[in-house]
């Protein structure tokens, strides 16, 4: 049994040393009462300045737990930062056990408010306050190498809700700085009791799976949110595909050179960010064919508006429609969050 856990386990937060060789600048620093995580392009001011995109994990998960897209979008001439959020489980000194699960917050989404994870926001808004001083400040590697009026923002699952949030959809959190957000598996279910997905006026992509027990598909917040707009659907797709479990034990330039499904993620979602933070119109195709893994495509890149007055692409396959238990789900991070904490003192003895 054990041999089996830890088999299936490649979970959130193997170092970035048992991925092989890094494909982009790499560093993990203690700043502003952050522990974050950057990479950047190797090309330097040759090729700069560069968009600039934070990372937001997943409940208990970290900031290097989707090493295929964060390593990538670096490699594709981005600065991308993560922090590792209060909840953080699955870091090498991550602490805790199976008691610090909430899961009452998640099967109760009405009860949610803007205090709800507001300490998510914070780090968020403390990364993006960061890396710009970095920017100004002539001792820094990363003086000036962002474009500090490119800024996004991607999230896996709580860090899609934190992601949303800023974007508008929580309005008290609305940073005026990002200008383009990918919601990976997010967790939406309050936004879509408070009806305020409308209130996002900036371009925002939606992934999900067809698997994905994580309460709303993507398609079913589409009608909800203004163009721009994308939302994408995964055949066979779980929760856990937008971490390092979908790569198993592979290297990243190993896993997007074979795995279909990492490449579909990162096409998708980096090519969104060059159309909106990049400003790079040619990007549009990437994100607007649908593919044999796609199940449900739709999209409306018109200028911003009111989401009953969007004219929507009809998907050629109808994607589930009825809501999804979410207590499955609250249990796999649980047990995963377990071995994950057993994996982590395999690691580090």
């Amino acid at each position: 049994m054990k041999k089996f856990f830890l088999l299936g386990l490649v979970l959130f937060s193997l170092p970035l040393a048992a991925w092989g060789q890094e494909p982009a600048g790499f560093i993990t620093k203690q700043s502003a009462g952050l522990d974050l995580a950057i990479w950047y392009p190797l090309g330097g001011l040759d090729h700069g300045p560069y968009p600039l995109v934070i990372f937001s994990h997943g409940y208990s998960g970290c900031n290097v737990q989707t090493l295929y897209f964060t390593e990538e979008l670096s490699r594709q001439g981005y600065v991308v930062a993560a922090p590792n959020h209060h909840d953080s489980k699955c870091a090498t000194d991550a602490q805790g056990d199976l008691n610090e699960f909430k899961t009452e917050k998640f099967l109760e989404p009405e009860r949610w408010s803007a205090e709800t994870y507001f300490d998510r926001r914070q780090d968020l808004v403390a990364t993006i306050d960061q890396l710009l001083r970095e920017n100004r400040d002539p001792t820094s590697q990363f003086y000036n190498l962002i474009n500090p009026s490119q800024i996004g923002i991607a999230g896996h699952s709580l860090g899609g809700y934190t992601a949303l949030g800023m974007a508008g959809a929580r309005p008290t959190w609305h940073d005026n700085r990002v200008k383009a957000v990918v919601a990976f598996s997010a967790f939406i279910g309050p936004y879509i009791i408070s009806e305020t997905l409308d209130q996002i006026k900036i371009p925002v992509m939606y992934q999900s799976g067809t698997l994905d027990r994580n309460g709303s598909t993507a398609d079913q917040v589409y009608d909800l949110t203004r163009a721009p707009k994308v939302s994408m659907v995964l055949k066979a797709s779980t929760h856990m595909a937008w971490s390092n479990v979908l790569c198993l034990l592979k290297k990243t330039d190993e896993c997007l050179a074979t795995n279909r499904r990492a490449q579909t993620i990162n096409q998708f979602a980096i090519s969104f960010f060059d159309r909106y933070l990049k400003g790079d119109a040619t990007a549009e195709k990437n994100f607007t064919t649908k593919t044999a893994l796609i199940d449900s495509l739709q999209f409306d890149l018109s200028s911003p508006k009111a989401p009953s007055e969007s004219a929507t692409t009809t998907p050629d396959t109808e994607s589930p429609t009825s809501s999804r238990p979410l207590l499955l789900v609250i249990l796999l991070i649980a047990v995963l969050f377990g071995l994950n904490k057993f994996l982590t003192k395999k690691l580090t003895n």
